[in-house]
């Protein structure tokens, strides 16, 4: 009877031996699993923070190029303002030397007509005194055609004298006339002369301010176009940046669902690396335990950082200024970085459109006033 006792006593702690070990074993397997699970989990976060740094590193090049383009934008507003600034020098200049000319002009065509007019009053004179001097000498011709007269008196037949003087006077005064006459034709060729050549400067300054102002304007348009060009540089920064962004934020997401499943299944592993620690009475290890727990709290950490991260960058409405708004609830963006992200792409948008708006309307009105200027001089 003893015999038979202690043999189902020993038959009991072989099946328990066994049945401890075939624990053990589970638990070593379970351990090793684990070791694995947390392996593969810390990878997952590894790829998951290196697409992170793409995505800033993403974000820093967009700025960086964002800053290269509105410098170069202000520079070639800049400049148009120069190119305006000159043509409003150039019409000052012209309109100053034409000014001058215009009044030394006058002057020196009232000193011409005075002269032009002595000489006319000059020569008028002489006409009349040719005039009184022809009638003499025809009226000297009829006495002495009178005086050949049977009837006339003989004191009387001596006008030969008065007759050749007049003539003599008539020859002087027709010579001193001629001269006259070519003076005051001179004086007025050389006044039209004058007002040819005044003319015909006045026409070149003219055209000189017109051709200057046609190459600023020719300059004009050739920053208008390299401004609009700019700003589809930046939109297809923009673009490019967006969709950059959007695909590593698919390969993110999918990382994070297969890092909500890896940690679901570590703690599985652990939940049961618990029980049979139990079973086995075994004691807790504490120093894993606490690895364990500082390495969940990060997880933690960071599945609530990648959470946060899920609206981010997938938001189509991401790049629109109308809808640039960031979400103030606790679960739409996660952490301070994010927010910097989000509120970088809408700032940069914004800021362009305002930019290129403002500049543009400013062009516009430059080009409208230079337009019309060149139609009004």
């Amino acid at each position: 009877m003893e015999t038979l006792v202690l043999t189902d006593s020993s038959l009991d702690m072989t099946v328990l031996d066994g049945m401890e070990s075939e624990l053990s074993k589970q638990l070593e397997s379970l351990k090793k699993t684990k070791s694995q699970l947390l392996q593969k989990i810390s990878a997952l976060k590894r790829q998951i923070s290196d697409i992170e740094t793409q995505e800033n590193e993403a974000i820093r090049e967009l700025e960086m190029e964002r800053s290269l383009l509105e410098g170069e934008h202000r520079t070639e507003m800049a400049q148009l303002q120069e190119d305006q600034e000159r043509i409003n020098t150039l019409k000052q200049q012209q309109h100053s030397m034409l000014d001058r000319a215009t009044k030394h002009r006058e002057k020196v065509r009232h000193g011409e007509q005075r002269a032009i007019e002595r000489e006319r009053e000059k020569l008028l004179m002489l006409e009349e005194k040719q005039h009184a001097v022809m009638q003499q000498l025809r009226s000297s011709t009829s006495s002495l055609e009178m005086s050949s007269s049977p009837t006339t008196p003989v004191s009387l037949l001596n006008p030969t004298a008065g007759t050749s003087e007049l003539s003599m006077l008539r020859e002087s005064l027709q010579r001193e006339l001629e001269n006259q006459r070519r003076i005051f034709d001179d004086l007025e060729f050389q006044q039209l002369e004058a007002e040819a050549r005044f003319d015909e400067e006045k026409e070149r300054m003219s055209n000189k301010l017109l051709q200057d102002q046609q190459q600023l304007l020719q300059k004009y348009k050739a920053r208008e176009e390299r401004l609009q060009q700019i700003d589809t540089q930046q939109k297809g920064m923009l673009g490019n940046v967006k969709s950059t962004l959007e695909g590593l934020e698919q390969d993110r997401l999918k990382l994070v669902d297969t890092f909500k499943k890896e940690k679901q299944s570590a703690a599985d592993v652990h939940s049961k690396i618990a029980e049979l620690s139990r079973m086995l009475s075994l004691p807790p290890n504490t120093e894993a335990t606490e690895e364990e727990s500082a390495a969940i709290s990060s997880d933690l950490e960071l599945e609530e950082k990648m959470e946060g991260n899920r609206h981010l960058f997938i938001d189509s409405n991401a790049l629109d200024p109308e809808s640039a708004e960031v979400r103030g609830d606790g679960g739409s963006l996660g952490g301070k970085e994010e927010r910097k992200k989000s509120s970088t792409l809408m700032e940069i948008e914004r800021n362009r459109t305002l930019f290129m708006e403002q500049q543009g309307q400013h062009m516009a009105l430059t080009l409208t006033h230079i337009m019309h200027d060149l139609q009004t001089e």
